[in-house]
Order: C-alpha cells, then structure tokens, then sequence
C-alpha cells in the first residue's frame, strides 16, 4: 500500500493541532524561589540566625526553615534547587573559598602524579580499549586527593586534573554532584596508598622517646607505635600525609599550637575529608554546639576513635561505655551498676543497650529538651515492644503496649506531635524507672517496687497517699490470679455491653418492621 504525500500533508494541516493539543501532558506546578520566601539574605544571615545551633546550611535545615517561613512543605532531596538557583551549593558555603590552599594542591599533584602513572587502577584490556576515556577517568577518580578544604569550595569554572583531563566544575550539573560525592566517599582502595612514605615517617615517630614540650608546660608524645598503626583501620589505607597534610618539608615547620587542645582541634576537621556524612551529623549534635560556643572541652573525633590506633568502637561491645566515660564518670559509675550495665560488663548479653543505643553516636542531642524527652516511649520501646526479645529473658512482652493504653501513655501520644513541651507533666517511661539507675522491679532498691512506688507517684501527684499506687495494674493485664475483681469488671462489660447494643439493633428493627406493616 503506497503513501499519498499530498495526503499525508492535509492530515497534518488539518488534524495534527488537535491530536498534539490532546496528547500534551498537563503541566505540573513549579514552587519557585520567591514564592518560598527564601532570599539570599536569609542565608547570609546564618542558619543560627533562624534558630539552628550552628552557623552551616544544610539541605535538612533549609526545608523546615521554608516551611516556618511561608508554610510551603519542601522534600530535602528538592532543597538543593532553590540553593543553586540563588548561586549556593549544598554543603559548600561560599565562605570556604578563602581556605583553598594552591601551594599545597600544586604539590600534591607533582607528588603523586607519577605514583598514579607507574600503578594505575585494575581495569581490564577489553574495558580500556572499548572506552579509554571511562579508564583514564575511573584511574583519576580512585585516587585521592589532599586532605585539604577544597572540597568545600563554591562552585566555579577550574580545571582540576592535568595530563588531558579536564573536569570543570559546573554550577548546574549534575557530573558535579557526582564529583562531590566521589570525593568524600573513602578509598576503596585495598593497599595502602603509599608504603614508603609511611615508613619513612615512622623512621622518627617510631622512636618511642620522641616528644615535644609545649608553650603551657604539657608534654606530648609524637610516637606512633608501628604495630598498632598497621592493625588500625586505616593502617593499610592511608599514608600518614593523607591526614597531615599541612607536613610538606623536613625537618617539619614549628606550629603555633600553645595547649595539646589546641594542637587536636586544629586537626580534627582531617576527618571529614573522607567521613563528610557522620561529620555532617556531628553539626547538629550537643557536643559540636559546645565547641562552636568556644568550649574546647568539647569531645572531638579523636577523643572517642582515637588517633593511631583507631580500631571498630564495637569490639568488644562495652568499649562503647568506657569511650563515653572518659567525660561522663559519674553517669557510667551509675550506669554500671543498672541491670543494663551489670548484664553489659558480665558479658551476660550483646542485647543489652549501650550510650550510643539511646542517644546515638554523632548527632547526639541534648537530652533536657523535648524533642529529646517526647521520644522516650518509643526509645524504651525498641526493646521493650519486641517480643521475641522480651521472650528471650523472661521479660512481660506487654510492658510496652501496656504503657500506650494507659493514661500516661496516652497523654504522652497526643503531646508526642507537639514541638512545645506539654503545659502539664506526662509521666514517661524514665520518670519512673529512671535513666542511668534502672534496677531490676524485684530489687529493694527498686523505685518501682511497692514499697517506693509511693514516692515515685508524689514526684506529680504530691496528694497520694499509700493506697494512691495500690490503684494501678502497673504493666500487667488484668486476670483472675492478677486483680480478680478488675477482670471481672471487663469481662461483665464485655458481655454486657454487645448484648445491649445487639438488644438496641433489634428494637428498631422490629419497630421499623411495624411501621411498614402498618402502611
């Protein structure tokens, strides 16, 4: 069957504007940035202008900001587009531009070009030959780069591999993002990245006498211990420079550091040049809050993994507490003799909650708020609602749901939406037990055992008496052994009240049946 041309052109002329006019998508609303009421000015204003305990923007931080604004609910996987639109970059502020150190960057590539050149990465003959240019970019991505602030450059046109390759940095694209991300993300590199340079540096620092005196009288040791080095975690991965980077010459420049303190915040931000996630989530903890506030007792990075020897905190699982207690002595002595700690310490149990189980390991927050408190039903809850955990220690499976139904729980639910703290107390689950003190119910010490639990009570109800908590069924559902006459009261309700209702259903049935007969 031939095409008539001339026909094929009529179609067109007559029925195509229709046709083109019905398939056309319905277009979708575009929330832009004056509409958000988001403006440059807010973000140089600050993110602790708008409430946040830091300074640095980030794209959770913008979303909730947009929505206090104008009421506009943002996703944060979107937030990045308004950010750019006004000329920012997330998690790049502008401000880092200032730090870029080109001396240091020009000598790092000199450096290290030519280890890349002599072992380049394991990629295969047929994958280099069907495409030499994805080769020649994956060798340059597997290789890092200085441990240095460039990665937090604003966005700029800048070639930043030599040798023919040239990535430019692109506000508007997404090969930046991806670029970003590379750069962040650890090496997966299984050897370590440079083996002579390590033990040239241990020439010296393997020296167990080698020290330095400081300006305030304290002594620090500058000895590496080579065995415990190479067993760490980034023992066979990076090279001492990976994280020293300002190390360029021998013998080493003086550094103007006066206290240890000093000397370990200066150093502490090598971390995020690999662990950008964890250190993201460090900005909004209580412990960043007090060293953006000048308190250089504040832990740092180095505090609870260590330098060196950095070995998984996990392993064995009461590391965890000992790490924590180097600050908070008198809560771990606590702590260690709670039934948590006591099963923890006797190495009775891997289930038994540790610090970071409650309040996390990097984005702690501060426990006397209520954000913090609003959540402790359900904190408890992870254990305490899990039933094959429960039935594996002997442990009444129905504590939690137990709690929801009652009216403390209750209460707690209703105010748990809430961003205000409740006008009144809500009893939650560590205003009875306790927090760091929990003790077994059966013990004398208990404050939940009988004899106690009156005291407890009178922390919100200063008028109950002794009978007050005689009153309460505690966690436990009511039975005939467990509070007869109570379950014989809901057992009557259950009986009675279907039987009324169903009574109800047949009354005005039957008169409903009447009055139709009667028509």
């Amino acid at each position: 069957m031939e095409q008539d041309e001339k026909a094929i052109r009529r179609w067109k002329q007559v029925r195509w504007p229709e046709v083109k006019k019905n398939s056309q998508r319905p277009e979708r609303t575009i929330v832009f940035v004056d509409e958000t009421g988001l403006s440059e000015r807010d973000l140089r204003e600050g993110a602790q202008a708008a409430g946040f305990p830091t300074d640095l923007w980030t794209c959770p931080r913008v979303a909730p900001f947009i929505w206090a604004r104008c009421g506009v609910h943002y996703e944060v996987s979107r937030v990045w587009r308004l950010l750019r639109s006004l000329g920012w970059t997330p998690q790049k502020p502008e401000r880092r531009a200032v730090e870029r150190n080109e001396r240091e960057i020009q000598r790092w590539i000199k450096k290290q070009q030519p280890r890349i050149q002599k072992s380049p990465p394991a990629i295969s003959s047929e994958q280099s030959a069907a495409n030499p240019q994805k080769a020649c970019y994956t060798e340059q991505l597997l290789r890092r780069g200085p441990a240095s602030s460039d990665l937090y450059l604003p966005v700029r046109e800048r070639d930043v591999i030599e040798k023919g390759l040239e990535m430019k940095w692109a506000r508007s694209t997404w090969f930046l993002l991806l670029c970003s991300l590379v750069a962040v993300l650890p090496s997966t590199a299984a050897k370590q990245s440079d083996p002579q340079e390590v033990e040239t540096c241990l020439a010296c620092h393997g020296d167990s006498t080698l020290e330095i005196s400081l300006p305030s009288g304290e002594v620090r040791s500058l000895y590496v211990e080579p065995t415990a080095f190479a067993a760490s975690i980034h023992g066979n991965k990076l090279a001492c420079t990976d994280c020293h980077a300002d190390i360029t010459e021998i013998p080493h420049s003086s550094k103007p550091f006066r206290t240890l303190r000093e000397f370990s915040v200066a150093y502490y931000e090598a971390c995020k040049s690999c662990h950008f996630a964890n250190y993201t989530k460090l900005l909004d903890s209580a412990h960043y809050a007090r060293l953006a506030q000048g308190d250089q007792r504040a832990p740092l990075c180095v505090d609870c993994h260590g330098a060196h020897s950095i070995t998984p905190l996990n392993k064995p699982r009461s590391q965890l507490s000992k790490t924590c207690a180097k600050c908070h002595q008198e809560i771990s002595g606590v702590y260690s003799q709670s039934v948590h700690g006591r099963a923890l310490l006797g190495g009775n149990s891997q289930d038994v909650p540790v610090c970071t189980d409650c309040h996390r390991s990097h984005d702690i927050a501060d426990p006397r708020t209520w954000n913090w408190r609003r959540n402790i039903p359900q904190l408890c809850g992870g254990c305490h609602g899990n039933r094959e955990l429960m039935v594996k220690y002997g442990i009444s499976r129905d504590v939690f749901q137990s709690y929801l139904d009652d009216f403390h729980g209750m209460t707690s639910s209703l105010y748990r939406e809430e961003k205000a703290a409740p006008p009144t107390i809500t009893a939650l689950c560590t205003d009875c037990h306790g927090v760091h003190d929990i003790t077994k119910v059966q013990e004398p010490n208990s404050r939940v055992v009988k004899a106690n639990l009156v005291k407890v009570c009178q922390q919100c109800h200063p008028d109950a008496s002794e009978n007050f908590p005689s009153a309460w069924l505690s966690h436990y559902e009511a039975s005939w052994k467990q509070a007869p006459l109570v379950y014989m009261v809901e057992l009557f309700y259950k009986i009675f009240i279907p039987f009324i209702v169903g009574g109800l259903i047949l009354q005005i049935g039957l008169n409903l049946w009447r009055v139709v007969a009667n028509r």
